[in-house]
């Protein structure tokens, strides 16, 4: 961990407790997920001001009529901006300068949504979300924001094994702060994925992004920008597995800004019996403003790499050991390690 606006290191420890409270039907689903978790910093003069005890809730309810699926979501978080934390609460990309931030997000999301099956090959789906990202007072230079979308999508079966894909959707991030900024964003995306043998799969997508952004001043500006992505997964043998994804292009950020993207991951899982299991995992990351120039001090990059040791005690306990480490290696050189140890533990089996 980086201790706020310093080189020097902080230390944090973690606890979390929460539980899953499940009703299910043949047609409803319905998960509760309530929990607190407190942090405890040193290290650093600075450190122990991000010391806290917060809570966490989230909700899901899934309800089936006829060929219609429907869904819907909520979730509340509170967190410090560690860097060892960046992006872990699904926010997408983040700017990653807040490491030199010592502050506190609260975030809440929700979404909707359903499905309908026209028949045994298509499917359409519509859905909406809304995002609230705030920061505490001690936030200088972080960004409060807001985000509401609606989306859509086509997917196609065009045989067993091959399933196309259509969506476009409409986003709208508000951010706060001394100027306000509205961005609206429109996403069109078209993928295809496939199984070529049982043991093999590989799918890929293209999309684009337009935006149109004003300011609070009056000013303003539109972009366009696109990516492209692919991924496979492939079953060595019965018990060993890889996977491999790659993203490449110019995007909106979470808050909106266009910016050259480039998320290259690898991870690997090896069953060692019925009950254990070791996974790996390797990641690179680089973001910058699309409108700067190649080595510019916005330009970030990150390094992430892990392992995790998965065992099933009994069909009701599962412990779970791991540790991840993430290198940002410019512009602020930013190490942070992690350890985690996690047991949970089913109370109505099966």
């Amino acid at each position: 961990e980086l201790e706020p606006n310093s080189d020097g290191a902080a230390y944090g420890s973690t606890t979390s407790l929460g539980a899953s409270i499940v009703s299910q039907t043949s047609r409803s689903r319905l998960a509760i997920n309530p929990g607190v978790t407190g942090r405890l910093f040193g290290g650093g003069t600075d450190a122990s001001d991000s010391n806290q005890i917060s809570p966490r809730l989230s909700a899901q309810f899934d309800h089936r009529v006829a060929a219609v699926d429907f869904r819907s979501g909520l979730s509340f978080d509170v967190r410090p901006t560690a860097f060892s934390e960046i992006g872990e609460d699904g926010s997408g990309v983040p700017d990653l300068d807040v490491i030199d931030q010592n502050a506190t997000q609260i975030s809440l999301i929700g979404n909707a949504g359903f499905t309908y099956r026209i028949n045994d090959r298509n499917r359409a789906t519509i859905g909406t979300d809304v995002r609230v990202i705030r920061f505490d007072d001690d936030a200088t230079g972080l960004t409060p924001n807001t985000t509401i979308g609606v989306s859509g999508e086509f997917a196609h079966d065009v045989n067993e094994r091959v399933t196309s894909s259509f969506g476009a959707g409409l986003r709208r991030v508000r951010l706060g702060g001394a100027t306000d900024t509205e961005t609206l964003i429109f996403d069109v995306d078209g993928g295809l994925n496939a199984f070529v043998s049982p043991r093999f799969s590989l799918g890929g997508s293209l999309g684009v992004s337009l935006i149109d952004r004003t300011d609070g001043a009056g000013g303003g500006d539109t972009g366009l920008g696109l990516n492209a992505s692919a991924n496979f997964a492939y079953q060595v043998f019965d018990d060993l597995s890889l996977s491999f994804n790659a993203r490449q292009g110019v995007e909106p950020s979470a808050d909106g800004e266009l910016q050259n993207q480039t998320t290259l991951s690898l991870g690997a899982t090896q069953f060692i019996n019925q009950r254990e299991r070791v996974s790996l995992n390797l990641g690179l990351s680089r973001q910058a403003a699309a409108d700067t120039s190649v080595g510019a001090s916005d330009d970030t990059t990150q390094f992430q790499t892990g392992a995790s040791y998965q065992w099933t005690i009994t069909p009701e306990v599962v412990a779970q050991l791991g540790y991840t480490m993430r290198w940002e290696l410019q512009p602020d050189d930013a190490m942070s390690h992690k350890v985690f140890l996690s047991l949970s533990r089913s109370l109505f089996y099966p």
